[in-house]
């Protein structure tokens, strides 16, 4: 479907898909070359990911569709934040579905089995790094429909994509969060604002840092 859309609206080809096509092809060969018993799972959490993304940004959304999108991504990141924090506090009767909160109930798996009944929150993907990305990559999203107007459910799920980030205890997540909160473009409204925002939470990244503690300080 995604790529039926952008057959229609799109008008000419971007730059940047030639590198996405590069960068797509290389992973596969080494994949299939190196690796091919993890070739399935590779394309399964690599390849189908990002040609989904890449494909979304090439669409010409309406305002009306582009909307819809956001809505639906504030309400998947509301999920899955809620689902990772109540992973990390094992509150497992709660969780749905069952086979996130009792690994017993999902067959063996060699790729996640250093994941499943640890203290890192893998979330509905099961897998704290990806669970992680994800939920930082809905959390800069959220922000294109935060600045079209206050939403107090948009606040909460934003709320809850950083909580549940965080209890995934990925250093590379923390990073991209931090990242993506200091330097995302156009969310000040001016240059004396953006530097004291930074300023902010660069300040309060360094005190949660120091301060962190158990498995927090491990992973740091």
């Amino acid at each position: 479907a995604m790529l039926f859309l952008v057959l229609n609206r799109q008008e000419s080809r971007p730059r940047f898909l030639v590198y996405i096509l590069a960068f797509l092809i290389y992973c596969s060969l080494n994949g299939a070359l190196l690796s091919p018993m993890q070739f399935p799972t590779l394309f399964r959490t690599l390849a189908i990911p990002l040609m989904a993304c890449v494909l979304l940004t090439m669409i010409r959304f309406r305002e009306r569709e582009l909307n819809a999108l956001l809505n639906g991504m504030a309400f998947m990141g509301s999920y899955m934040g809620l689902v990772s924090v109540l992973e990390r506090f094992h509150v497992a009767g709660w969780i749905l579905p069952h086979w996130i909160g009792d690994p017993s109930l999902i067959p063996y798996d060699p790729w996640m089995t250093g994941n499943l009944g640890s203290s890192q929150s893998g979330g509905t993907l099961m897998f704290p790094a990806f669970n992680g990305l994800l939920l930082s990559l809905i959390f800069v999203l959220l922000f294109l429909r935060a600045r079209r107007g206050e939403s107090p459910f948009v606040a909460i799920a934003m709320l809850l994509c950083v909580v549940g980030a965080f209890f995934t205890y990925e250093r590379g997540v923390w990073l991209g969060l931090v990242l993506s909160l200091l330097w995302f473009p156009g969310w000040c409204g001016s240059a004396r604002q953006a530097t004291m925002r930074r300023a902010a939470f660069a300040c309060l990244a360094a005190v949660l840092f120091v301060a962190a503690r158990g498995m927090a300080s491990e992973r740091l």
